[in-house]
């Protein structure tokens, strides 16, 4: 995998009495499009088959390895731009 840099920024103010707060963030500034890893092979799942007879009792199991087209892949996560706020209620 490729290297990469991701830059994240904060910043807020805070009442002196600590009675509110307000942040602003903004996380992967540049927008990256990076693959962390994947997998070496296609995804493989075990189905299971159940067979019932009268009653509903089981009467019967098979099972069986089923290959998905599809690899598993991590990726950095997009851009995130955000405001938080917090407000304190009652006294201290």
């Amino acid at each position: 995998m490729d290297s990469y840099a991701m830059l994240n920024l904060y910043t807020g103010v805070r009442d002196s009495e600590g009675q509110w707060e307000v942040t602003l963030f903004a996380k992967n500034i540049f927008d990256e499009e990076v693959v962390l890893n994947s997998s070496a092979g296609p995804q493989t799942t075990n189905l299971s088959t159940l067979r019932f007879g009268p009653g509903g009792t089981i009467v019967g199991s098979t099972s069986s390895a089923f290959a998905s087209p599809y690899y598993s892949v991590n990726v950095l996560q997009e851009r995130e731009i955000g405001l938080t706020l917090r407000v304190g209620f009652g006294t201290r």
